[in-house]
């Protein structure tokens, strides 16, 4: 995945392959243009391709094998990065690794939560306030209301002043959620997100070099890494 960290050095191992591979070639094809001994007795003009191939791929072998060496004990010494929860989102890989976790010890509901509450916000400008109030109160049924299948753990009185808005006369805002998704963000960073640092997935994937591109997370506006 293009901008993804390479945690194998696969990328660049095989980079490194071609860079051997096409100075080998290039070398060999010099020495053949040249070949002021005519040393090759059977047509000293030509260059014999399948014997730089076989050159090329020998001097890659003998690169691999001590850079496999130097990577593996690299890797089993390396201090993992300590990245925080929204930068790990915004990685493809990492935030699907995440949710994987979040699946393993049935906290996903999290998530989805934030994210519907994310699509939300993000469509506020492009409804009215009954299609508004219609949404809120599917988000509150599914995730906040007593006896949700997917609920999650949020404050009593958040729950409850919010079943308050989405039930009366009054237009919502579009902070209606702001204060739950960050209860429930904050809960995932400090819970959820500190157990999967410690799996090995996390160690193996975040330890091999820091992300690209990450931007800071903010939950006031629509444009959020979650959509």
């Amino acid at each position: 995945v293009i901008g993804e960290p390479d945690p194998l050095g696969i990328l660049k191992e095989l980079k490194t392959f071609v860079l051997i591979g096409a100075s080998v070639v290039v070398i060999a094809s010099l020495l053949a243009a040249i070949d002021p001994g005519k040393v090759h007795k059977r047509n000293p003009s030509t260059f014999d391709w399948a014997c730089g191939m076989d050159l090329a791929f020998l001097f890659a072998f003998i690169y691999a094998i001590p850079y496999q060496v130097y990577l593996s004990y690299d890797r089993r010494n390396a201090v993992t990065d300590d990245f925080t929860m929204a930068e790990v989102l915004q990685s493809e890989i990492g935030s699907i690794l995440f949710e994987n976790h979040l699946v393993d010890e049935f906290s996903i509901e999290n998530l989805t939560f934030v994210k519907a509450v994310e699509r939300w916000e993000a469509k506020f400008h492009e409804s009215n306030d009954e299609i508004r109030k219609k949404e809120a109160r599917n988000i509150y049924t599914r995730w906040l209301s007593p006896g949700a299948v997917f609920a999650v753990n949020a404050s009593g009185d958040d729950v409850e002043e919010l079943f308050e808005k989405i039930n009366r006369s009054s237009r919502l805002t579009q902070d209606t959620f702001v204060r739950l998704k960050a209860s429930v963000l904050q809960l995932m960073e400090f819970d959820s997100f500190q157990r999967f640092k410690r799996q090995p997935t996390y160690q193996d994937y975040f330890g091999a070099g820091k992300l690209r591109g990450s931007k800071p997370y903010t939950i006031s506006t629509g444009k959020n890494l979650l959509d």
